[in-house]
């Protein structure tokens, strides 16, 4: 693996991390019927979540474990600052 693909690998996973994140306030955000805010976090997933996709299809297939390693820490932060009582983001 030379070190640009490693460099992808590494954006793919903070990507799908920081898409993980973006789903769990765009799910806050629609269950509290905000519809504009919302709507700009299900933008923000789908940004992220494009960066992997066309990371593995145009450059390697080895950058899937990346993005899985990325949703878990994405999931463990968005529940362990639900848990502290901590916002994710502001309202």
């Amino acid at each position: 693996m030379t070190w640009f693909e490693l460099v992808l690998c590494v954006l793919v996973g903070v990507a799908a991390a920081c898409a993980d994140l973006a789903h769990v306030i765009y799910a806050a955000r629609r269950d509290a019927a905000q519809a504009h805010a919302a709507a700009r976090w299900s933008v923000a997933q789908w940004a992220a979540m494009t960066v992997g996709f066309v990371v593995a299809v145009r450059v390697s297939m080895v950058a899937l474990p990346f993005e899985a390693a990325g949703m878990y820490a994405g999931t463990w932060l968005a529940i362990k600052s639900r848990r502290t009582g901590r916002e994710l983001s502001p309202r």
